[in-house]
């Protein structure tokens, strides 16, 4: 399946993407860490999601900032959430899409709430895969890892990112998927800088829709959420009027 990689700006900051397949609808994929356009590629698996995601329908794929093949950014300048889903924005704008399905998952679903809700005329539905709204507890999700649970992750990330796998991530995969995995894990982000950004995931819920001004008038009001889906993948979508903030329908 033919390839198509550019550069969107977004004023100094360069922004990987990439285009493949063709049809009526646009699907704009912003994977969590790790995520590189050109070594995503070399797994077959991963390759074969890919495709299947192009079938019938234009994919657009991007590496978000400090990620990947875009501009890097050093530990002590990470950018503010809103300045992802402005990248996002600039994407689409190169790719001359008017609106597009927006796909994420893990910590990038917080950049795409972001988006739905700010760009609602761009954003034609979300869907979200294994969703973070927040990193730490809140009085509606005190499950969540405390800070102390946190900082052991970020420790651990500190010492094995791109280096090893923990038994939970490698154990069934074969010799030449974890290297592989590794290999991308190197060649999203540098450990320091990956562990500054997870630091900003966990100063950052889904309420930043409700302090940001260009988001719809209606976030902070309409807060019910319904939750559809099974396992880890999980779909949010607005149904009604006071259905989640931001988030159209999926048709």
């Amino acid at each position: 399946m033919p390839r198509s990689v550019g550069y969107a700006w977004n004023s100094d900051v360069a922004l990987a993407y990439e285009v493949v397949g063709t049809g009526s609808v646009d699907l704009l994929l912003l994977a969590g860490a790790p995520s590189n356009l050109d070594v995503q590629w070399e797994s077959p698996g991963y390759a074969d999601f890919l495709r299947g995601l192009a079938d019938g329908r234009r994919l657009i794929i991007t590496d978000r900032r400090g990620t990947g093949l875009s501009d890097r950014f050093s530990p002590g300048a990470i950018p503010p959430i809103e300045s992802l889903t402005d990248d996002l924005l600039r994407v689409l704008d190169v790719v001359r899409s008017q609106r597009a399905v927006v796909m994420a998952w893990s910590e990038a679903t917080l950049v795409a709430q972001l988006f739905a809700a700010t760009h609602p005329d761009r954003c034609a539905a979300l869907i979200m895969i294994d969703p973070a709204a927040a990193f730490l507890p809140t009085p509606g999700m005190p499950w969540l890892p405390d800070a102390g649970q946190q900082e052991a992750m970020l420790a651990s990330h500190m010492t094995r990112w791109g280096v090893s796998l923990s038994d939970e991530i490698g154990r069934e995969m074969s010799d030449s998927e974890r290297d592989w995995y590794l290999r991308l894990q190197r060649a999203t982000t540098p450990p320091g800088a990956l562990v500054a950004e997870e630091r900003r995931w966990m100063e950052t819920d889904d309420g930043v829709a409700a302090r940001d001004p260009r988001a719809d008038p209606g976030v902070g009001r309409r807060r019910r959420r319904r939750i559809l889906g099974t396992g880890e993948r999980t779909v949010r979508r607005r149904e009604d009027p006071d259905g989640a903030a931001g988030l159209l329908p999926l048709t």
